[in-house]
């Protein structure tokens, strides 16, 4: 894949998150939903990477990133545009 061509948090970035309930029973419904903002995205100088600034993260909590407007230098899309991840801890800033 080639480097990233642009990217505009406004339409190529979305996050949203959810936890779930922890009991003995197998399997919970999404509770606690939230939207953090995506308030910067930091395209590296060699196109291959993206810092993103974001308000709104939640400890404990599954977020999934949506990427739907991010393209390659080629102008290809992303093969797969959605990302979770569960955010454990957050270091405190320095």
């Amino acid at each position: 894949m080639g480097a990233f061509r642009r990217c505009n948090r406004s339409h190529s970035l979305m996050m949203k998150t959810n936890t779930h309930h922890y009991w003995r029973f197998y399997g919970s419904s999404e509770i606690d939903k939230t939207t953090p903002t995506i308030t910067e995205a930091r395209v590296s100088e060699d196109g291959l990477r993206v810092e993103l600034v974001v308000d709104g993260l939640q400890k404990g909590h599954v977020h999934e990133l949506h990427l739907p407007g991010i393209q390659t230098s080629e102008g290809e899309k992303v093969l797969h545009p959605v990302a979770y991840y569960t955010l454990n801890q957050i270091p405190p800033w320095k």
